[in-house]
C-alpha cells in the first residue's frame, strides 16, 4: 500500500522510527540514490537504488555497522567482494561495487526481477524438467565460484533467485559469513539462552573452532560437527535443495534445529525413486551422491556435478509400453540360435507389411517385443547389418564359439566356416561382409553369401568400424589408441594416441559417421566416472574433441540419431552431422540394457534404417541361505538381492555382499547383519566386488574398475577412512582372493596379456611391490590361505581340466593335488583340518587334511557332501563356510531361473523425436 506522498508502508515505518533511518528514499549512498526498500534480514538491509553515474537501477545491500568496526573482518569482506566481482558468471549475482557509508559496509549488485526459489516452490515440488534446469544453472554457478576458491556455506532456496526469464542466480555468496565474536562467560550464557532459535531452519552462526555455521536443514555433516568445510559442503547443500525441488519436502527438516542437525548426521531422506517414481533413476542417483555423509563420497567438484546433470536423459520423454510377443517357434537348431529368434520376429513383422524404414512421426507407433532366448547363448555377441537384412551372432558349440548369420527375409541360417572364437562383430557398409576379432589376436572379415574368412591384420579386440572407402578403424586394445587399415589388409597406421596428461586409459568402439571420414569413439580414463564419446577423423591433421559422457557407444541410425548407454539405460540423441556435435537432450529408449562395464560394451545393436535389438538385463535375485552338511536349508541372511560375490566375516556376525544397485547401474559392497538383516553400505567406487575380510574383521579389501581396470582397494568397515587403493595399475585386472591370518599378506589373481590368470601376493606393509606366486600358461585362480598361513589351496587347469592343489607359502616347491576328478573353488574349514571344493558336477566335497612329522601336507580322499542347489546364483560362483565347519552359505535364486531377454524395437526413432 502507498501513502499520499508516494512512500510505501515499509518506508513510512523506517522514516517514522524515533531514530531516523539513514537510507530513506532520496538519500544517497555514494553515487547510489535510494528508491525503495527491497528486504531486510539479520545480515543487513537491501534497497532498490539508482546508479546516477551509469543511469541504471541496482540493488544496494547495507551490512550492520559492527561489521565494519573490525578491520580484519572488513578487509576479508572487501577481498571476497572483489573475488565475486571477478566471477562475472550468469548464475552468480553480479557485484558492481562495494564501499563504506557512515561506518556501514555496503555492496552494490545487479537488480533482479523475479522471486526466490523458496517462493517458486511455495506450491510444492517443481516439474522434473524445471527442477533439472534450475539445478544445472545452480551447479554452473557453484562451479564458477568454487573454481575461484569461494565457498558459499549457506546454500538454500532463500539464497537462490529465479528471474522472470528463468535465469537462476546464487545470492549471498560467502560475503558475510564471518560473524561477530561470541561473548564469554555469563554474558554468553545469557545471550544464548535468550536467542534459542524456534524455527527448525533458523541459521546457526559462529566462527569459533568446533562450532557450526549454516542453516540446519541444508548443512553438511562436517559443518554440523564444526569441522573445516570445503567446497563439497556446498555440494551437500545443493543435494538438499535439489531433493526439495523434486519432492516438495526438505530432506532433513525436523522439529528443532538440533533434531535437524542430528538427521543430517545420522539419517537418509526417503528414497526419491520410491516416493516419486516419475523422477528418472539417474537424477535420483545424482541427489543420493550429493547427500553422502562423507565428503570423499560426494561429487568432488561442482564442475563434475554440472557435467552429470548436463548428461541426464530428458525426464519428460514418454516410454511406450512394452508389447509382449507370443511364444517363439520351435528352434531350428538348439545349439546357440538365441538371437535368431529376434530375427524371426522381424521377419514376421516384415511379412505382415510393416516397413523397416523410418516412418514419419505420426505414421507408426513404436513396436516393442520381448522374448526370452534359451540359456545356450546368454553371452552371445550379435550385430544387425546396416541395411537391416541380416543378423550375425555367435553361438557356443562344444568347445568353440561359432559365427552364424540369419537372413531376415527367410529362414536361412548359415554357419560361417573356419571361425572358432569370434567376438566384437562389425559390418561392411554394404552389408556384404561381417567383420570380427578372432581369439588368436586377428582382425578378420567373412563374406555373407559364402566363402571363407580372410585375415585383415593383427588386433586384440575393442571394436572396429568400416566405411564406404574401404577403411577400417579399429582398437588394438592393449595398445590403447585407434588404428586404421584397409579392408583388404596392408599397413596399419595409428590414428589416435593416449593423452597421458589427461589420464586416458584406452580408446574403444569406434563408429563411422555418414561422411565416412569422421567417427565417434569412447575414451576411458583412469579417473573415476570419466568415459566419454569423442569425435575423431581419418584425417590425423584434425584435432579430436570430447563430446558427451557415455558408458558404451552403440551406433548411428539415419538420419541423425546416435545410440549410447549411460547409467544402465539405452539413450538416443540427435547428432548434427554438419556441425559434428550432439544437439538437444538425450532420450531414454530402454531402461535396463545388458552392459559389461569392464569392456565398456553394451549388448545392443542397430541398423542404419532404424531396427534396434538389445538384451534386457536379467538380474537374478538371490537370498543368502545357510545349508547344513547334507545340503538342507537351515536359515537365511538378510533380504533377497542381486548378488555378485560375498564373504562371511571372521566373527560370523556380518556378511560382506557385492550387490547390484539398479539406480547406479553398478555393484557396491554392503555389510549385512547375519542376525537381523540390516544393511550398511561400505563402498562407493564403481563395481566394488570380491570382498576379502581382514583377520580381525575391521577392514575389507576388494576390487573395483573405478579407474578403467579392476584394481585392489582397502577400507575400514566403520568408514572412518576413505577408500584407498592398495595396488593400482592401468593394465590387467587384479582380483583379491584372501588375506593371511597374520594380516601381512594378500593373495590376488591377475590376468595376463596372453589371457591366462596368475596368482600373485603382496605384503600389506609394502604393497607397491607385488610378487608372482604361480605363473604358467594355464589359469591358476581362487587361491586361499590355510588358517595357519603356511599353505595355499588353489585351482589350475594346467592338466586340461580344473584341479585343486596345495602349495607351501611363500616358498612354493612341489604342489600336492587334492582333487581326483577335477575341482575348483577351494575353501578351508577354519580349523585347518578340512578343505572343501566343488567338482565339475557341482558336488561339494570334503577332504581331510593331515600333516606328518616333517610338516608335509597329506590330503585324504575327497568325500561328497551334497550337490550344489540348482538355483544357486551369484555373478561369480561362490560360497563360504561357518566357523564350526558345519554350515555353508550359498546365494539361492528366489525366482525361477531366467535369462536376459531380447528386445526388438521398430519405429522408435519417430517416437523419440516427437
Amino acid at each position: 500500500m502507498t501513502k499520499s506522498d508516494g512512500r510505501t508502508n515499509d518506508e513510512l515505518r523506517m522514516s517514522d522510527d524515533p531514530k531516523p533511518h539513514l537510507f530513506t528514499r532520496g538519500n544517497r549512498i555514494g553515487p547510489y540514490e535510494i528508491a525503495s526498500p527491497i528486504g531486510a534480514g539479520g545480515m543487513g538491509e537491501v534497497f532498490r537504488a539508482r546508479d546516477t553515474r551509469l543511469n541504471r537501477d541496482v540493488a544496494v545491500k547495507v551490512l550492520p555497522k559492527d561489521f565494519g568496526a573490525d578491520g580484519d573482518r572488513l578487509r576479508r569482506f572487501e577481498q571476497e567482494a572483489k573475488t565475486l566481482a571477478a566471477l562475472n558468471h550468469p548464475n552468480v549475482l553480479t557485484i558492481h561495487d562495494t564501499g563504506i557509508h557512515e561506518g556501514a559496509p555496503y555492496l552494490v549488485s545487479e537488480l533482479l526481477e523475479g522471486k526466490s526459489l523458496r517462493e517458486e516452490m511455495s506450491g510444492g515440488a517443481l516439474p522434473v524438467r524445471k527442477a533439472t534446469e534450475y539445478a544445472l544453472q545452480i551447479a554452473h554457478g557453484l562451479a564458477a565460484a568454487n573454481g575461484k576458491g569461494v565457498i558459499h556455506r549457506d546454500l538454500k532456496p532463500e539464497n537462490i533467485f529465479v528471474t522472470k526469464d528463468g535465469r537462476v542466480k546464487i545470492l549471498d555468496f560467502g560475503l558475510a559469513k564471518q560473524r561477530a565474536p561470541l561473548p564469554s562467560g555469563d554474558e554468553r550464557g545469557r545471550q544464548e539462552a535468550a536467542t534459542i532459535p524456534i524455527d527448525p531452519d533458523a541459521i546457526v552462526n559462529t566462527t569459533q573452532p568446533g562450532m557450526v555455521l549454516g542453516t540446519p536443514s541444508y548443512m553438511s555433516p562436517e559443518q554440523v560437527r564444526g569441522e573445516p568445510a570445503d567446497h563439497r559442503a556446498d555440494i551437500f547443500a545443493f543435494g538438499c535443495v535439489l531433493y526439495e525441488m523434486l519432492s516438495g519436502t526438505r530432506a532433513f527438516r525436523r522439529r528443532t534445529p538440533v533434531e535437524s542437525m542430528n538427521a543430517v548426521l545420522n539419517s537418509a531422506p526417503p528414497d526419491l525413486s520410491t516416493t516419486h517414481p516419475n523422477i528418472p533413476l539417474a537424477l535420483a542417483r545424482i541427489v543420493d551422491r550429493c547427500l553422502e555423509k562423507q565428503p570423499d563420497n560426494r561429487f568432488q567438484s561442482a564442475k563434475d556435478l554440472a557435467f552429470a546433470l548436463e548428461n541426464l536423459s530428458d525426464p519428460t520423454s514418454v516410454s511406450a509400453r512394452v508389447l509382449q510377443g507370443k511364444a517363439a517357434p520351435r528352434w531350428l537348431s538348439r545349439e546357440g540360435l538365441a538371437w535368431a529368434t529376434a530375427a524371426l520376429l522381424l521377419t514376421l513383422l516384415a511379412l505382415a507389411g510393416i516397413s523397416l524404414r523410418r516412418q514419419p512421426a505420426a505414421a507408426q507407433p513404436t513396436l516393442r517385443l520381448s522374448i526370452a532366448p534359451p540359456a545356450d547363448c546368454q553371452d552371445s555377441d550379435f550385430a544387425l547389418s546396416p541395411d537391416g537384412r541380416y543378423l550375425a551372432f555367435t553361438a557356443a558349440l562344444a568347445d568353440k564359439v561359432v559365427l552364424m548369420i540369419r537372413t531376415l527375409a527367410s529362414d536361412e541360417i548359415r554357419t560361417v566356416p573356419d571361425v572358432s572364437r569370434a567376438s566384437a562383430l562389425f559390418w561392411s557398409p554394404d552389408s556384404r561382409f561381417i567383420g570380427y576379432y578372432e581369439s588368436a589376436a586377428k582382425l578378420k572379415a567373412a563374406p555373407v553369401n559364402g566363402g571363407r574368412p580372410r585375415e585383415i591384420c593383427s588386433a586384440r579386440g575393442g571394436g572396429a568400424t568400416w566405411n564406404q572407402d574401404g577403411v577400417i578403424v579399429f582398437t588394438e586394445f592393449w595398445g590403447g589408441g585407434l588404428f586404421r587399415v584397409s579392408a583388404g589388409g596392408g599397413d596399419v597406421t595409428p590414428l589416435t594416441t593416449l593423452n597421458t596428461a589427461e589420464q586416458e586409459g584406452v580408446h574403444l568402439w569406434p563408429r563411422f559417421l555418414p561422411d565416412d571420414r569422421h567417427f565417434l569413439f569412447l575414451v576411458r580414463s583412469t579417473q573415476p566416472e570419466s568415459t566419454f564419446i569423442w569425435l575423431g577423423s581419418t584425417n590425423t591433421a584434425e584435432t579430436r574433441r570430447r563430446l558427451i559422457q557415455a558408458d558404451a557407444l552403440v551406433g548411428w541410425v539415419d538420419p541423425d540419431q546416435v545410440l549410447f548407454v549411460r547409467g544402465g539405460a539405452l539413450h538416443a540423441q540427435t547428432f548434427d552431422a554438419k556441425l559434428l556435435t550432439f544437439v538437444g537432450s538425450p532420450r531414454v529408449v530402454a531402461d535396463l540394457v545388458a552392459f559389461q562395464s569392464e569392456d565398456s560394451v553394451a549388448q545392443a545393436t542397430c541398423s542404419r534404417n532404424g531396427i534396434l535389438a538389445y538384451k534386457e538385463k536379467h538380474l537374478p535375485t538371490g537370498h543368502l541361505t545357510w545349508l547344513d552338511r547334507t545340503g538342507q536349508p537351515v536359515g537365511t541372511v538378510g533380504q533377497p538381492m542381486t548378488i555378485h560375490s560375498f564373504r562371511l566375516a571372521p566373527d560370523e556376525r556380518t556378511v560382506a555382499v557385492s550387490k547390484f544397485d539398479r539406480r547406479a547401474g553398478a555393484w557396491n559392497l554392503w555389510q549385512v547383519d547375519a542376525a537381523n538383516g540390516t544393511e550398511d553400505r561400505l563402498t562407493f567406487l564403481r563395481n566394488a566386488q570380491r570382498p576379502v575380510w581382514s583377520p580381525d574383521g575391521s577392514e575389507i579389501i576388494y576390487d573395483s574398475d573405478e579407474f578403467t581396470m579392476f584394481n585392489v582397494y582397502r577400507r575400514r568397515v566403520d568408514r572412518t577412512t576413505p577408500e584407498q587403493p592398495i595396488y593400482r595399475t592401468a593394465m590387467d585386472d587384479k582380483l583379491p582372493t584372501d588375506w593371511s591370518s597374520d594380516g601381512r599378506h594378500l593373495l590376488f589373481s591377475q590376468r595376463t596379456e596372453k589371457n591366462a590368470t596368475d596368482i600373485w601376493f603382496l605384503s600389506l606393509e609394502d604393497p607397491s611391490h607385488p610378487q608372482p606366486l604361480l605363473q604358467t600358461e594355464a589359469d591358476e585362480m581362487n587361491a586361499r590361505f590355510s588358517p595357519d598361513g603356511r599353505w595355499i589351496a588353489y585351482s589350475s587347469n594346467e592338466s586340461g581340466r580344473p584341479q585343486v592343489y596345495l602349495q607351501a607359502f611363500p616358498k612354493g616347491g612341489s604342489r600336492i593335488i587334492v582333487s581326483r576328478n577335477g575341482g575348483a573353488l577351494p575353501v578351508w574349514n577354519p580349523n585347518g583340518k578340512e578343505l572343501f571344493f566343488l567338482d565339475p558336477e557341482r558336488t561339494l566335497l570334503s577332504v581331510e587334511i593331515k600333516s606328518d612329522d616333517s610338516g608335509a601336507m597329506k590330503p585324504g580322499a575327497p568325500k561328497p557332501l551334497f550337490r550344489r542347489p540348482a538355483n544357486a546364483t551369484s555373478r561369480i560362483d561362490s560360497y563360504d563356510v561357518s566357523r564350526d565347519g558345519q554350515r555353508f552359505l550359498f546365494a539361492l535364486d528366489v525366482a525361477s531361473p531366467g535369462s536376459e531377454n531380447i528386445a526388438v524395437l521398430l519405429n522408435w526413432v519417430g517416437e523419440s523425436n516427437r
